[in-house]
């Protein structure tokens, strides 16, 4: 079905399968045993305890290797440890180390890589394969952030959103804090349907329905198919911006990036959420389509289409507009990729050196639409690969030619007729 293809985004990657818990699980209040860290690493030692930091506040950073999400916080972290130093412990937890084969070369090659790419040192322990840490504090969603105080008790266990300095500096003070707690529903799996067979709750056998729901605690987040006995007969989409939704179930009439999709609409915070933003749970939602057996693609996203549009009181139409536009027109010098830099590139949000390397002009485009609020446009002829490096914030336009143009490319900003997408309140 290729109107998933591309689309499952994982809010907070999940860590699915069934858990062996080798020790009772703890919660807020209880004192956490003095748990032998048997193995360690991007540490003075080999091994720790949890005594060993005793009388500081401890954050619990639980993270796996193929987490991006969870990677992309190690920075954050690390400036969180260095700014509160001795009255302050992180300790990144690699979770389900067994599972993913997560061991001391692995990370650490992954520490190197992160220090090459972006430049970021981080200086906080890591501990692996601790099955104790993973018992006391099971998840399903990383990142998974526990917080200890000096006493030993668990004071918080929470979403990343939380470990921010004035909740720390109030927790070092001995204040008590009101934080957002993380909610894990280890009754929930994502791959079958919502309320039956007591998935998520309890609910009379459901053949056909559509489901639209405020944000669900605990469940995570992603889009994805039902299938049952081997037949496709439904999709869910769960903890999404109306805009992810509006693009999931309009997938074949908008084949354009978002910066092409424009919106008219009273209230643009329930298309535009953002992670992080506490505000933004108000505006995501979960959706599920039962159909029976073999429905057609196309049917099934028409359901969608209609549940929404009847629902949100939208409407999706295509129009030619005049919008601004960044064109790639022409090269001044001659553009050399380096040799020593392998073709990639990193636009991410947080990322504090942006490039795009080794790509021909095309490519540049391509990969600049993903991540720009403005069309980019190429009318370079050549194939030759190409590479730049770009400004921390690439929609700042006038600080985004002169990356180019030290790269001996020009990027011109015009308007342009170009077909769009528009979405608005009906």
């Amino acid at each position: 079905m290729k109107y998933i293809i591309g689309l499952l985004s994982m809010l907070l990657p999940i860590l699915s399968g069934a858990q062996s818990l080798p020790v009772k699980p703890l919660t807020i209040g209880d004192t956490v045993p003095d748990v032998v860290f048997n193995k360690v690493t991007n540490y003075k030692d080999t091994t720790a305890k949890l005594s060993d930091f005793k009388g500081k506040l401890i954050i619990l950073d639980f993270w796996s290797s193929w987490c991006t999400s969870c990677i992309a916080l190690f920075s954050h972290m690390d400036s969180l440890q260095h700014r509160f130093q001795n009255n302050l412990q992180i300790i990144l937890v690699n979770t389900k180390s067994k599972m993913t084969k997560d061991d001391a070369p692995k990370i650490n090659k992954l520490l190197s890589g992160l220090k090459e790419r972006t430049g970021s040192i981080i200086d906080l322990p890591v501990v692996y394969d601790c099955p104790e840490l993973d018992g006391y504090f099971p998840c399903i969603e990383i990142p998974h952030e526990v917080w200890i105080n000096g006493e030993g008790k668990v004071v918080g266990i929470t979403y990343p959103d939380e470990v921010i300095p004035a909740n720390i500096q109030a927790l070092i003070n001995g204040e008590v804090v009101h934080m957002r707690l993380k909610k894990d529903r280890f009754d929930v799996d994502l791959r079958k349907p919502l309320f039956i067979d007591g998935n998520g709750g309890k609910s009379d056998e459901t053949l056909f329905r559509s489901l639209v729901t405020g944000y669900l605690d605990g469940y995570g987040g992603g889009v994805g198919t039902l299938v049952g006995d081997g037949k496709f007969t439904g999709l869910y989409a769960v903890n999404q911006s109306l805009f992810s939704l509006t693009r999931t179930a309009y997938n074949n009439e908008i084949p354009f990036p978002d910066n092409r999709v424009i919106l008219e609409v009273k209230d643009e915070n329930k298309f535009r959420a953002r992670d992080g933003d506490t505000a933004a749970y108000h505006y995501k939602y979960s959706y599920e389509l039962m159909v029976p057996p073999a429905t057609s693609d196309s049917s099934v996203l028409s359901e969608m289409q209609n549940d929404l549009e009847r629902y949100f009181n939208i409407s999706i139409r295509k129009e030619i507009r005049k919008i601004k536009c960044l064109v790639l027109t022409g090269l001044t010098t001659t553009n050399s990729a380096p040799s020593a830099k392998k073709a990639g590139f990193d636009l991410e949000k947080n990322t504090p050196k942006k490039y795009i390397y080794n790509y021909p002009p095309d490519g540049m485009a391509r990969i600049l639409n993903l991540f720009s609020s403005t069309p980019v446009i190429n009318q370079i002829k050549t194939t030759t690969n190409l590479s730049v490096d770009l400004p921390y914030n690439i929609n700042d336009v006038k600080k985004l030619q002169h990356a180019f143009a030290k790269a001996g490319i020009t990027l011109k900003e015009e308007y342009r007729d170009m077909e769009v997408v528009v979405i608005s309140d009906r």
